[in-house]
């Protein structure tokens, strides 16, 4: 496969990010603050979605919150070989079928949006190599990797992890932003530091809003001084059926209600906010060469 390479804003992009995700002065305008900042007028708001998500374009940028951009799973590994509508021959990685439909409808509203790899543990190579084909020749300076779980399980180890991000790196010369939970990043910040490829991952926090004890960054970590997006929204809220789930094997434990209903999407398409300014996460997004 031929050598990728990012674009000359898109490598400025991630260094003004970086840039504004270090200072502690007010020169990144829009950095997010307060217990709910999804609910400020200047709130920079991102979606992330996958195949069974539904989101239109033009009814979502229309929303009273503006939503700023989209990222979509392209690809996810699994630990056996899966065919689904997408993939009818079984595969170790499967590609999301309605990512180029919603990369289309992105580019003819001008919308914008990025693309993430779902990981699993084992055949890593593969999962890059798949991942690097998928998103070859197309205009994206936003990509991410997730590495879902918590303290106890993870879908991807952390030295996969590190293996996939600096391979991605390697080739495309732009770091991958690193989508994770409170409790791997605790785990990573506990075995590395700022030299670490995982330093040079803006990193993505997935944490609900309404979990108790709310940090979002693990306690002196090594590796990041701040975050770059929030994932706030749960299915646990905004779903009704996982929320009837929940009431029912936790009984008498009260939920707050959803934090934010975007129309156009459907409720279990998730929901974060942007640490820092529109005009920062637009050089972020910006087009990457083919």
């Amino acid at each position: 496969m031929p050598r990728q390479s990012f674009s000359n804003a898109a490598r400025k992009g991630l260094a003004s990010l970086f840039f504004c995700l270090a200072v502690t002065t007010g020169a990144c305008a829009g950095d997010i603050n307060g217990p709910a900042p999804w609910n400020d007028s200047d709130a920079v708001i991102v979606l992330d979605a996958f195949q069974e998500n539904w989101v239109d374009i033009p009814t979502v940028s229309s929303d009273p919150h503006h939503p700023a951009a989209l990222v979509w799973q392209i690809t996810k590994g699994h630990s056996q070989s899966v065919s689904n509508s997408c993939n009818p021959q079984p595969v170790l990685v499967t590609h999301d079928c309605k990512f180029l439909e919603m990369y289309t409808q992105a580019k003819k509203y001008h919308y914008l949006f990025g693309a993430y790899h779902f990981g699993h543990t084992g055949h890593v190579n593969e999962q890059i190599e798949e991942f690097l084909k998928a998103i070859s020749g197309l205009e994206l300076g936003f990509i991410a990797l997730d590495v879902d779980g918590d303290a106890d399980g993870i879908n991807i180890t952390i030295p996969e992890a590190e293996k996939f991000l600096q391979a991605v790196q390697n080739r495309t010369h732009m770091p991958m932003v690193l989508y994770t939970t409170r409790g791997v990043a605790a785990k990573i910040s506990a075995q590395y530091d700022k030299t670490s490829i995982f330093a040079k991952s803006p990193l993505w926090i997935a944490a609900p809003a309404w979990a108790p004890n709310l940090t979002l960054l693990p306690p002196k970590s090594k590796v990041w001084e701040n975050y770059a997006l929030w994932q706030f929204n749960d299915d646990v809220l905004c779903v009704p059926k996982d929320r009837q789930k929940y009431q029912k094997e936790h009984p008498g434990k009260t939920l707050p209600p959803c934090q934010i209903h975007i129309k156009g999407m459907d409720e279990g398409t998730d929901v974060s906010v942007f640490n820092g300014s529109l005009d920062a996460l637009k050089t972020l997004f910006s087009s990457r060469a083919p």
